[in-house]
């Protein structure tokens, strides 16, 4: 095994010991001071303990801070993932498992640890209570980044029917595996990028959780692709025990979260949101309780705690109306799970699916309307109690059959299906 020190701390106690350490080993020095970085690696100890004839065997080592975070975070990364395994949300690559079908989630363990967005990995969590799924990729320990995905599989106990995979093209040699692969997505606008990704991939297996978004919807990619791929739509899903009814008192009238000022291919991604943001100042004028929650951005460490999305869901809980709309594509996205999911009312534009359900509960705006109207549509819910609780009652009462639950049921059994259809 390689030895390779490293010291946290270069001051009067760390730096001897990594100049003696130096001697016998590649080492590395770790210190929270760049100036004082600097200054070792020019041979100056501004402490006037060591002539700089004692750094001889100092290499250059111009990332060797940014060498000591990444080592870190990848301690950090393995930590948690061997905490999803012992905790049982995660199969051990390494241990044999006696379920029959059995399917690897392909991802990089970055993503896994440090995206906002977590719909896609409760889904796949869900998934995971109903067949034998294993979570690996890069950045899991024992996978060697260096070598094909082929190379890393062959290495698994458990050689699966059905690879999952996540941000497929940064993966070496996915095209090649003998596997079926299937690919998920949400927006799938960019042309471009979608054909390239699934061609790049060898999918043969592909899941939309938009069906009819505006620009492109799944029908276009079915008929491109022909037989060669199936395509299949499951719904957005919102996972249960992040977004629900906390029981919290209704401190706004009205809140808007999520993104506003979105450029997109499409140019202005979310045109209705952001002139909701305008009401909402003007109804705070008229003296309406309202509140804005900010945008959290998209990468954190410590995401995959999903306190991002608890902060949401509970400011959700807070409002008597939330804000949101379907952006350019005319999109159903999870948030139109979410909020209803919440116990709270939600205002929007109608998606581009499921119309007659949405208008069952939802308070119908568009972007064509003038800001009076929005303000007059709002305040008809907010000034009558009975007739808000009625809507905020039939959005619960419809968001219960769009669970991770309900996700994880029509995905194994479409997988199982390709299977089926393809031995």
């Amino acid at each position: 095994m390689k030895i390779i020190p490293c010291i946290i701390g270069l001051g009067y106690v760390g730096l001897p010991i990594t100049l003696n350490l130096a001697n016998s080993f590649v080492t590395y020095g770790f210190d929270k001071n760049r100036k004082r970085i600097e200054n070792l690696k020019n041979k100056i100890d501004v402490n006037r303990e060591f002539e700089p004839k004692k750094f001889d065997n100092i290499k250059n080592a111009d990332n060797a801070n940014e060498y000591i975070v990444n080592l870190i975070n990848k301690s950090n990364n393995i930590i948690y993932i061997n905490e999803l395994i012992r905790t049982g949300q995660i199969n051990n690559p390494k241990i044999k498992s006696d379920k029959r079908f059995k399917i690897l989630y392909f991802i990089n363990v970055d993503f896994l640890i440090r995206k906002m967005s977590r719909v896609r990995f409760h889904g796949m969590e869900a998934v995971g209570k109903l067949v034998d799924l294993t979570w690996w990729g890069p950045g899991f320990e024992e996978y060697d980044e260096t070598q094909s995905v082929r190379k890393n599989i062959d290495l698994l106990e458990n050689i699966p029917d059905l690879i999952v995979a996540y941000k497929p093209l940064e993966m070496k040699g996915i095209k090649d595996v003998d596997i079926p692969v299937c690919l998920r997505y949400n927006e799938t606008y960019d042309w471009d990028w979608t054909t390239k990704e699934i061609d790049g991939s060898g999918a043969e297996f592909v899941i939309f959780h938009h069906k009819n978004d505006k620009y492109i919807p799944m029908s276009r990619y079915q008929d491109h692709y022909g037989d060669k791929i199936k395509f299949v739509h499951i719904p957005h899903c919102a996972e249960k025990e992040v977004f629900k009814d906390y029981g919290m008192k209704k401190k706004y009238d009205i809140m808007i979260g999520g993104s506003i000022k979105s450029q997109t291919l499409l140019g202005q991604h979310y045109p209705l949101r952001n002139k909701l943001e305008g009401i909402l100042q003007k109804m705070f004028d008229m003296g309406y309780k309202v509140y804005h929650h900010p945008h959290p951005g998209y990468i954190h460490d410590d995401a995959y705690t999903d306190k991002y999305l608890i902060d949401f869901a509970k400011a959700i809980n807070e409002a008597k109306i939330c804000l949101t709309c379907s952006g350019a594509p005319k999109s159903r996205f999870g948030k139109y799970i979410e909020i209803p999911m919440c116990g709270t009312a939600i205002a929007a534009d109608i998606p581009n699916q499921d119309e007659d359900e949405f208008k069952e509960f939802v308070i119908e705006l568009t972007v064509d309307m003038s800001d009076s109207e929005i303000i007059a549509k709002l305040r008809e819910y907010l000034d009558n109690s009975d007739k808000l609780n009625e809507v905020i009652k039939r959005g619960l009462e419809w968001s219960k059959g769009y669970t991770q639950e309900y996700y994880a049921k029509r995905f194994v059994e479409e997988t199982k299906l390709f299977i089926k259809e393809n031995k």
